[in-house]
């Protein structure tokens, strides 16, 4: 994956951990909220961290017909070409006018990179959030629609579902 894969990766992770609590795992264990988080970031993060720095060899992708890494690119930077290219992976390659990859201020653009799959995450999440609801009377963007008079209902009636439980 390139910096713009992994940042799309991650939105949609964002996006399924929305899911899932608004679904699933709001009435069980809202840890799992978190660990979830931990592991899709954390995998996507080691998977495009290795690529960067060359452990696993992008060259390989090129087993797939639609991915081409032309010949003028040095061995040892075929993974910084990989990230760097957007589209690469899609075989739409949005080449950048650049011959070499080498550099400290690459190294600070990839480091930025890296940190913004976390916000990615967020955004999804967020989006997420709007869409499905974050509280149980809540049920997604429809929400927005709802008067202030109907939502004291809802909540209200959970409130008192609840306490029946309690009981």
């Amino acid at each position: 994956m390139g910096f713009i894969e992994g940042m799309v990766i991650c939105f949609i992770g964002g996006w399924l951990n929305s899911y899932l609590y608004s679904n699933y795992l709001r009435k069980k264990n809202k840890g799992w909220i978190f660990w979830f988080a931990i592991i899709w970031i954390g995998a996507v993060l080691t998977l495009d961290f290795l690529i960067y720095i060359n452990v696993i060899n992008a060259y390989l992708f090129t087993w797939f017909l639609w991915i081409d890494i032309p010949a003028t690119v040095n061995a040892a930077e075929f993974g910084r070409y990989w990230m760097f290219t957007p589209g690469l992976m899609f075989g739409v390659p949005f080449e950048l006018p650049v011959t070499s990859y080498t550099g400290f201020v690459w190294n600070i653009f990839a480091l930025f990179f890296f940190i913004s799959y976390i916000w990615w995450f967020t955004i999804g999440q967020n989006l997420g959030r709007f869409m499905y609801g974050r509280l149980e009377y809540e049920k997604g963007a429809w929400y927005l629609m709802r008067t202030t008079k109907m939502i004291k209902k809802s909540k209200e009636k959970l409130e008192k579902k609840q306490a029946q439980k309690n009981k």
